[in-house]
């Protein structure tokens, strides 16, 4: 692995000599590593930013910031209800559609589209949010990750659009479209867990340029989102709760360098199109290999995560939205899973409310959900750092 590091030049030197002195060339080479390294390690606390520990700010001082931000009255629910949304991301506006027939409050589709799902059109759109909203449900759109050039444009052009259609919201993975997306008018704005909101004080600060809710990041372990709920109005708060989870998104798509062939001077012959691919680590694990229509590569971790099984705590905390990322999975699996969330959610709720369980009633039904993910995630399903945290 090669290592670019920073040129140092010696301007001067002072030496105070007694007599003949000799020094073996090592100990001169040591003596010069352990200078530039003293140089680099001073250089980089200098430049090194202070965490603020939101410990040391009081309930009171969080909630007044968040309250003070802008009427509440966009967003569904309300402090006094307990239910969690179920939302969809879907891969296209066939199957957003199924999965509001499924039971999905929210869907949520964009014009990143992954390579073998159709592109979200306008007109696809317009079509979807007319069916949503004769059903009583609501219809998200997203941003990009990573927008370059033209196509920051071409993202707020399409939110424009999105917006002046009659979209519900936007989910932003993009902080530099949070702002104008706020700029927009009276939606839900919602910032995706890749804005990575770990604490109340990142949350608060989203808000505070432009987003109504917030989903935290899958780094959060159980803990950090219980305390994450008491110190935030927990309905304005969001989790991962199934899917792939995304571990990068790079530029530089391998598949096409190595496998298509793409030179400066040759197009790619767009194996992603006809075929599935993945990395494998060390351990077998293999982590899956999918572009999207702007010819960036996603890797996916190599196990679907799922907390079904913690519906309950979600309904606990008051969480407002549980999320469900389906863009990678066939139609079929994002219905049947948006179809079992429903109901755990509902089942959840009435046995809070209304009609309590039983131990053994609820370790079967958290069972068959799990069992249900499982087979449809090639028998292997993760909790992520719902526990262990990082």
């Amino acid at each position: 692995q090669m290592c670019i590091r920073d040129r140092f030049e010696v301007e001067s030197l002072d030496a105070d000599l007694d007599g003949v002195a000799m020094v073996p060339v090592s100990v001169i080479n040591n003596l010069r590593r352990e200078v530039v390294s003293q140089i680099e390690t001073s250089r980089v606390e200098k430049g090194r930013r202070k965490a603020v520990s939101y410990d040391d700010m009081s309930l009171d001082e969080v909630e007044s910031r968040i309250c003070s931000l802008g009427s509440e009255d966009v967003r569904p629910g309300s402090r006094t209800v307990a239910k969690p949304n179920v939302c969809v991301k879907a891969a296209d506006c066939e199957s957003a559609e199924e999965c509001m027939r499924a039971g999905a409050d929210i869907v949520c589709v964009g014009p990143e589209t992954f390579v073998g799902n159709s592109q979200v059109t306008l007109e696809s759109l317009e079509d979807l949010m007319e069916i949503g909203h004769d059903m009583g449900k609501m219809v998200f759109v997203s941003t990009p990750r990573i927008a370059v050039g033209m196509q920051f444009n071409v993202a707020r052009e399409f939110m424009r659009k999105a917006y002046e259609s009659g979209a519900d919201g936007v989910v932003v993975s993009n902080i530099g479209l949070l702002e104008f997306a706020r700029s927009l008018g009276e939606w839900i704005v919602v910032s995706d867990w890749t804005l990575n909101v770990l604490n109340p004080v990142s949350a608060c600060s989203l808000m505070e340029i432009g987003a109504d809710d917030v989903m935290c990041s899958p780094e959060m372990n159980r803990q950090e989102l219980s305390e994450m709920c008491r110190r935030i109005m927990p309905y304005r708060l969001g989790i991962l709760a199934q899917g792939p989870v995304e571990l990068m998104v790079s530029e530089q798509c391998t598949l096409g360098s190595i496998i298509g062939g793409r030179r400066a001077e040759q197009k790619c012959s767009a194996p992603c199109r006809r075929g599935v691919y993945f990395l494998k680590d060390r351990m077998d694990a293999r982590f899956r290999l999918i572009t999207d229509n702007d010819c960036r590569m996603h890797v996916l971790n190599s196990v679907d995560l799922s907390l079904a099984e913690h519906v309950d705590d979600f309904v606990e905390m008051g969480l407002g939205y549980v999320w469900l990322d389906m863009r990678t999975k066939e139609r079929s699996q994002a219905v049947e899973t948006t179809s079992i969330y429903r109901s755990m959610v509902d089942d959840m709720v009435r046995a809070k409310t209304s009609s309590p369980m039983t131990a053994e009633q609820m370790i079967k039904l958290k069972a068959t959900a799990r069992k249900r993910l499982e087979d449809m995630s090639g028998g292997r399903i993760t909790k992520g750092h719902f526990f262990r945290g990082v």
